[in-house]
Order: C-alpha cells, then sequence, then structure tokens
C-alpha cells in the first residue's frame, strides 16, 4: 500500500509540474509574441497555435489534479444537510455518478482520439499531426476516471471506517472526498 501511495504521489507531482511549465511556457511565448509584434511587426503565428493547445493540455490534467485534491464539483450543499452515515451515502452517490461520467467521457475521448488518428490532420502552423495534442484529452479523462474509481473504494471502505484518506498515514489529509 505504501509503494502505491508513493506512485499515486509522484503521478500527482509529476503532472502538477508539467501543467506549470507547459503553462509558464504558454504564458511567456505569448507575451514575447506580443511584444515581437507591437514594437517589431513580427508575429509568430505557431505560439497562438501552441497557447490554444496547451490550454486543452492544462485543462484535460488540471481536471484529474482537482479530483486528487477533492476540488471536483459534487453535491457540497446537499451533503451538508446530513450527518454520519447519510452523509456518506450522499458522498458516495455523488462520487458513484462522478466516476460513471469520468469513464464515460473516457470512452468517448479514446474513440474521438482513434478517429483522429485516422484522418491524420495535420497543423497548420506547426509540423505536427492534431492527434498528438488531442491525446491529452483521452489522458485527462482516463486519468479522472482512475481517481473517481479510487475514491468510490475509500468511500465504500469509509462505512467500516477503513478510509485511507483519513488514517494517520494518509499522505496529505485533505477534506472528505480527497485523494486517492
Amino acid at each position: 500500500m505504501k509503494a502505491l501511495k508513493k506512485a499515486y504521489q509522484i503521478l500527482t507531482k509529476a503532472e502538477i509540474w508539467f501543467v506549470f511549465i507547459i503553462f509558464f511556457f504558454a504564458t511567456a511565448s505569448t507575451v514575447v509574441n506580443v511584444v515581437l509584434r507591437k514594437l517589431f511587426a513580427i508575429n509568430l503565428n505557431w505560439v497562438d497555435e501552441l497557447s490554444r493547445f496547451i490550454m486543452l493540455i492544462t485543462i484535460c490534467l488540471g481536471m484529474s489534479i482537482a479530483i486528487s485534491d477533492g476540488s471536483h464539483p459534487k453535491m457540497d450543499s446537499v451533503q451538508s444537510l446530513f450527518k454520519g452515515n447519510g452523509r456518506k451515502a450522499i458522498v458516495l452517490v455523488a462520487d458513484v455518478i462522478f466516476a460513471v461520467l469520468m469513464i464515460w467521457g473516457a470512452i468517448l475521448a479514446i474513440q474521438q482520439e482513434a478517429r483522429t488518428i485516422r484522418t491524420g490532420a495535420d497543423l497548420t502552423t506547426i509540423p505536427l499531426k492534431l492527434w498528438v495534442f488531442w491525446l491529452f484529452v483521452p489522458i485527462g479523462f482516463t486519468g479522472g476516471a482512475i481517481r473517481c474509481a479510487c475514491n468510490v473504494v475509500f468511500d465504500i471502505l469509509d462505512f467500516f471506517g477503513k478510509d485511507p484518506r483519513k488514517l494517520p498515514d494518509a499522505p496529505e489529509q485533505i477534506e472528505e472526498g480527497g485523494a486517492c
């Protein structure tokens, strides 16, 4: 279990750093492009296209990160109406619904990625295939689905007082619905 927790923490940190680095690059390159365009009338068209795809990557990987932090959308207002096992049941139902939606999104994203690969479409200003950037959509949804499935398992364990998120050796104690 410790090895799994360690691997999970490493994966989460790698995702966070990857998102930070690419988003920082997108911000810096956009600023440089604006300065070049305004001061020297030089426009780097590829920066705009790359920035759009970096935003897509940030959203898809950020979705997975948000689920691990317990920041994903849930029925917080409904949960606050209940205490004890009633609250645990509501949390479980919300997490099951969210897990099903994430799994369905992952399946649809994988199917769309397969269609994108078959078309072989090129990007207009970057010498890459379109599927390279769209690959992050199924990666994000699959990562989110796995994390949601972990939350469902942990919600079930919570009924028996064995939720690893609440045990003393839990990696980073996060509120109800936190990291796997």
